[in-house]
């Protein structure tokens, strides 16, 4: 694009304006009228990245100049305090939303547009919680300000550097609520919770050996084995031996709800059961008693594993 009106200019971002730009979006002073006091946190060469890889079928940065250099031009815009809807045309599409200070949570999300990013434990520190995928969408929880925004990822929260991975808007309404949901359902705990419930609908089907259908009779690795696949879609081997191998052996102080618990003597394995929380298990145990739900320790496991991590 490139408009040009008397003295009024409207052209495409270029290479040649990326080190301005870094020093204005950089400057709080400049961009507390689009929501960022502290400035984005970028630099010249991550805004030369993003123009160079927008297009007219995505989007543009435009720089917007009036009969004198565009830095003097934008200068006099702050000290009349203009530069806010100007800017908000000038600045990269992961800002135009800008939250600001006292925004509220649930009011906005960040769609990550890079092709992979980050989302770290801490804001200051480098420990990696999880890496998002393009189109990957969280829920907002603060602007940190820096170009950082706290977000809920899954069942806790993570901190997710914004300039040139995401775009922030505001909600549509209803959006927030999917998109809680979706974390929700992907978290770990909601998978355990969902594999328990699953698994205690059989409570009192028939013990069977050698059976894997808890509702025509199954034994105690079936019963493990039929719940995973049709609980979670996860394959487990068909024997207790074999699913003692499976996952990462915990200590009982670990045990969460869908862990797998294994019985024997020394170190021969001849049961499993899964635990449900509350110090209970849910297990195929005989013929007599079919599956129930008993103490953990009502014997002593020789081991524990977690396949869900």
């Amino acid at each position: 694009m490139n408009i040009k009106y008397n003295q009024l200019c409207i052209r495409n971002a270029e290479k040649k304006d990326c080190e301005q730009l870094a020093v204005w979006w950089n400057d709080g002073t400049v961009m507390a009228h689009a929501g960022f006091p502290n400035g984005l946190g970028t630099s010249a060469a991550e805004i030369e990245k993003q123009i160079a890889d927008d297009s007219d079928e995505t989007r543009r940065r435009l720089i917007i100049e009036y009969g004198m250099r565009m830095h003097n031009f934008f200068g006099k815009l702050v000290r009349t305090g203009l530069v806010c809807g100007i800017l908000m045309t000038a600045v990269p599409m992961t800002s135009m939303a800008a939250i600001g200070p006292g925004f509220k949570t649930g009011t906005y999300i960040a769609t990550i547009t890079a092709e992979s990013v980050n989302i770290n434990k801490t804001k200051d520190g480098e420990d990696v919680l999880t890496t998002a995928k393009a189109g990957s969408v969280f829920e907002v929880l603060e602007d940190l300000g820096n170009g950082w925004m706290k977000i809920r990822v899954n069942d806790t929260e993570g901190y997710l550097p914004v300039s040139g991975n995401a775009e922030v808007e505001e909600a549509e309404a209803g959006e927030i609520e999917q998109v809680q949901k979706e974390a929700i359902e992907s978290s770990n705990s909601y998978k355990r919770q969902q594999l328990v419930s699953y698994a205690l609908q059989f409570v009192g089907g028939p013990y069977r050996y050698g059976g894997s259908d808890p509702h025509t009779g199954t034994d105690c690795s079936g019963f493990t084995r039929y719940v995973y696949q049709h609980g979670l879609g996860i394959s487990l081997s068909r024997s207790s031996g074999s699913q003692a191998s499976q996952g990462t052996a915990i200590s009982a102080s670990q045990m969460q709800p869908g862990d797998l618990l294994f019985y024997g003597s020394g170190k021969s394995i001849n049961h499993v059961a899964m635990y449900i929380g509350d110090g209970k298990i849910v297990h195929a145990s005989t013929e007599a008693t079919g599956i129930k739900v008993s103490n953990w320790n009502y014997k002593n496991p020789v081991k524990i594993v977690s396949v869900l991590g």
